[in-house]
């Protein structure tokens, strides 16, 4: 029995560790970035090395937004925004960072499938913008986004996603290319020319298209179920010896 006893201690504190992790991780969430190009033959490229942008605009306490100092003068944040709203928002918020000098918080560089993911980004409004637009034949365009990602239901309640994945709109930067057939397409496209692996299959008319998953953490509830059983089988067997 005393066996027993020691494994139920070690287990308890295995499994308090993590429910501790756990909640730390339900303060955070992340968002993946898919990057993407639709051309006028419904070529999809994926768009590697771009450098994509974060910097927090506003925290989330549960309830409402709060803008952040150097931003409160500029923009009011609130939930259920438009789409023109959010533009509306997203337009000032660029023009303040460049003029400004605003440096990001956090950059990361797209891989070969066009992805690139934040993780454990504090609860709040975060904008997106491409880095080193001027060096890519596609431009993306920026936008605004909240983590966790609020879903109003019918009856006025609120769905909160801590995972999200978006795909922002992106768009030619010299007008009238579209037009032109793959093989003279310039030579610094030469990487999404290779990268169109998969054929169009959504709608790319808003500004980005979202898709959620809810928090989930799989090795806490592995844990718990291995550790049950050997609980289960150590106690029956100081049983069966008594």
């Amino acid at each position: 029995m005393i066996n027993a006893k020691r494994i139920f201690i070690i287990v308890f504190t295995c499994l308090l560790s993590l429910s501790i992790n756990n909640v730390y991780a339900q303060n955070h969430g992340s968002l993946t970035i898919h990057c993407h190009y639709l051309d006028v033959h419904n070529h999809i490229f994926n768009i590697s090395q771009d450098h994509i942008a974060l910097i927090k605009i506003a925290d989330y306490d549960g309830n409402d937004y709060q803008v952040l100092d150097k931003y409160s003068k500029l923009v009011t944040i609130k939930k259920d925004m438009s789409a023109s709203e959010q533009n509306g928002v997203t337009t000032k918020l660029m023009d303040y960072i460049k003029k400004n000098n605003i440096d990001y918080d956090e950059e990361l560089i797209t891989n070969q499938r066009g992805e690139a993911t934040f993780r454990d980004l504090d609860y709040g409004i975060y904008i997106i913008y491409e880095h080193n637009e001027s060096e890519f034949a596609y431009k993306m365009e920026p936008f605004i986004i909240s983590i966790p990602l609020l879903e109003k239901e019918d009856d006025g309640s609120y769905e909160k996603d801590y995972d999200v994945d978006v795909e922002p709109k992106y768009s030619r930067m010299r007008p009238g290319i579209d037009e032109e057939p793959d093989d003279k397409i310039p030579s610094n496209d030469e990487n999404f020319k290779k990268e169109k692996n998969f054929s169009q299959t959504s709608n790319y008319k808003d500004n980005q298209k979202l898709k959620t998953g809810d928090y989930y953490n799989p090795e806490y509830w592995l844990l718990l179920m291995i550790m049950s059983i050997i609980i289960f089988i150590m106690f029956n067997r100081e049983n069966i010896k008594h």
